[in-house]
């Protein structure tokens, strides 16, 4: 019983269906004869039979939907719509933050070289795993930065050589060695025999000689971490 109802429904719908698209080609029809005939009409005499007023002559605040009529000839509405626009300052003057003055579709579809993520069955999804990668990527890399650097002095790795041999002295230039040897001389103090009451309670020294600083050597000790 059910299939017959729902054969019966889907044969009624259909014509009205049918009808509807009858009436909407006879109304179309009806129309197109009309315009052929207007066709033929000045101006004048059209909006004189339609009972419309000049285009031209619209003042602000008038009325247009009368041009609006399908009946109305095409040339005539657009007269109309060209006044209005003349007339209201809100359509007179371009307002450059309206969204919908240009076509930014242009952009993508028009422009030379664009591309765009968008992908059919995909939408954007590749877009977005890029950009979580890259996310990714750059975590890591900051991460490593934080291993790499030396906050205390126990992060400072002594070369082979160094581990080797310890107690090897630091070379030093050869213009440090003669700077020290001048500072070492500069130093020496010499005591005559007018001095010599100095030493009263001591062996009198002719000389008194004091030696040289000899340049610090810093030393560091590495303790491996366990765990």
């Amino acid at each position: 019983m059910s299939r017959g109802s729902d054969f019966w429904s889907r044969r009624k719908a259909r014509v009205e269906a049918e009808e509807v698209e009858e009436a909407r080609k006879a109304e179309a029809a009806e129309i197109e004869a009309k315009q052929k005939q207007l066709e033929e009409k000045s101006d004048a005499d059209i909006l004189e039979e339609l009972g419309l007023p000049d285009p031209d002559s619209l003042e602000p605040g008038q009325d247009i939907a009368g041009f609006m009529n399908k009946a109305v000839p095409e040339r005539l509405r657009r007269r109309a719509m060209r006044q209005l626009w003349r007339l209201n300052p809100v359509l007179a003057n371009l307002d450059g933050l309206n969204d919908y003055d240009d076509d930014f579709t242009n952009a993508v579809t028009d422009a030379p070289g664009v591309k765009t993520a968008y992908q059919v069955g995909k939408g954007l999804l590749r877009h977005v795993q890029a950009l979580e990668a890259q996310e990714r990527t750059k975590g890591m890399a900051d991460a490593g930065e934080g291993l790499d650097t030396p906050q205390n002095l126990s992060d400072i790795t002594l070369t082979d050589a160094d581990a080797e041999n310890p107690s090897d002295p630091v070379p030093f230039p050869e213009n440090m060695q003669e700077n020290a040897n001048a500072a070492g001389a500069s130093a020496t103090k010499v005591v005559g025999p007018e001095a010599a009451d100095d030493y009263a309670n001591g062996t009198p020294l002719d000389t008194v000689t004091e030696e040289p600083v000899r340049p610090r050597r810093m030393r560091f000790r590495i303790e491996s971490e366990t765990g």
